[in-house]
């Protein structure tokens, strides 16, 4: 059973309070299933259900896999996608470099070869992003708005940010073998880091703490315009149930294993008079034969 954990962070709010509380919120397909407040009448806030831990006939249910995927929201910066800006960034270079190969024989072109050398395009600000060890390093790409334009004069307001991303998953529910978690890809936005995946053992039944680690980046512009983006750590606490029940498909609610009404097709139809002409064929010949 796959199970679809959305964390939304609102990073501006996140940033100017130094914490997630009220500024994450945790989503998935099974909360409309079980774990309704009793107090509140609404879904309970930071827990995942695993729905089930045997099948509908009474077998042991298959391990069922969490996926954590982080976006930002709210105010700005607004984020953009990863790879949004390396695309846009090559797109960029190639129009410049057409450019500059179509005016090279203009005489402009022909004095600075053979004179003063001109700067190449229009300048843009430079972005760096600081590793949580300390080290700057630059990315790939322009300083964007939130709608995908260049910039060429950075600030705090205009620039984009990056989307929260899910750095590290321990706690309790960890270290007693509920779960088992792993990284695909890399947390860092220089390496285009993805998300975190984990197993769950459907036979401990009950609720299990868990930690979430969330990096945000947050934006400063230096005097002479480059944008580095330094690392924050924020935690958060979240919680996982197993429930002793037939498993459940988180998205239809239907039990584990079965499957979607679909209709009818001539290719079903048609597989279906095969098979029945050649039975009516075989209990023929049997009847003969007898």
């Amino acid at each position: 059973m796959q199970i679809s954990i959305m964390l939304v962070v609102d990073n501006a709010a996140a940033l100017a309070t130094g914490t997630l509380d009220g500024h994450i919120y945790l989503i998935d397909n099974t909360q409309h299933l079980v774990g309704v407040d009793e107090v509140a009448g609404t879904p309970e806030k930071n827990v995942t259900h695993v729905i089930g831990t045997h099948d509908a006939s009474g077998g042991q249910a298959s391990e069922a896999i969490l996926n954590w995927l982080s976006c930002g929201v709210s105010g700005p910066p607004s984020t953009l996608p990863r790879l949004f800006r390396h695309r846009n960034g090559e797109e960029t270079f190639n129009a410049r470099l057409a450019a500059a190969v179509q005016d090279a024989a203009t005489p402009a072109a022909l004095n600075k070869l053979f004179g003063k050398s001109g700067p190449f395009g229009q300048p843009h600000p430079v972005m760096l992003v600081q590793t949580l060890d300390g080290a700057t390093v630059p990315l790939l790409g322009g300083v964007m708005t939130a709608s995908g334009t260049a910039v060429h004069e950075a600030s705090r307001d205009s620039i984009n940010a990056f989307p929260p991303v899910v750095t590290n998953l321990y706690g309790p529910a960890v270290d007693d073998g509920v779960i088992y978690p792993a990284l695909y890809g890399s947390p860092d936005p220089y390496t285009e880091g993805w998300y975190w995946s984990a197993s769950v053992d459907t036979s401990k039944v009950g609720r299990h703490q868990y930690l979430v680690d969330v990096q945000i980046h947050q934006p400063e512009v230096n005097d002479d315009g480059r944008v580095v983006w330094m690392p924050r750590i924020f935690t958060m606490s979240a919680e996982l149930e197993v429930v002793l029940q037939p498993q459940l498909n988180g998205f239809t609610g239907a039990y584990a294993g079965a499957v979607l009404p679909l209709p009818p097709c001539c290719g079903v139809q048609a597989v279906a008079s095969d098979a029945e002409a050649a039975c009516d064929s075989q209990t023929s010949c049997a009847g003969d034969m007898l």
